[in-house]
């Protein structure tokens, strides 16, 4: 659980995003599947397994496994700065916008998280499962 964290903690970086759309909470409404990574840091102490968000209204819950590791509230900021300056969407978890936070690109079925490390950044792809 530390190593899943973590992964969701490095929030920092430099991967760009394109302007996305906004982006209502019920576009995101559904379970979403971990497909691939890809990306400068793709293997940083980061094992891909079954991995699966659900979104529903404004609530989530994040499973790895088969296994509940968070479940809360979200809520999305679009139109933000990256910590590259590039202008995206934001996935905000529990109300804490300077952590366990995400950007993000919708695209009918297919979700991908950016995610910042210190150093790098990859995107994580998630394909829109019902």
């Amino acid at each position: 659980m530390k190593r899943s964290l973590l992964w969701l903690l490095l929030v920092v970086g430099s991967i760009s995003c394109k302007k996305n759309k906004d982006t209502s909470l019920n576009d995101l409404a559904g379970t979403w599947e971990y497909q691939k990574s890809d990306g400068a840091c793709t293997t940083l102490g980061w094992t891909p397994v079954t991995t699966t968000y659900h979104f529903l209204d404004n609530n989530y819950a994040w499973y790895e496994g088969g296994k509940l590791i968070r479940n809360g509230i979200f809520s999305i900021e679009p139109n933000v700065k990256d910590p590259a300056g590039k202008t995206c969407s934001k996935l905000i978890f529990d109300n804490r916008p300077d952590s366990a936070a995400a950007y993000y690109e919708w695209k009918g079925n297919e979700l991908v998280i950016r995610q910042f490390g210190l150093s790098c950044g990859v995107d994580r792809y998630f394909k829109r499962v019902n």
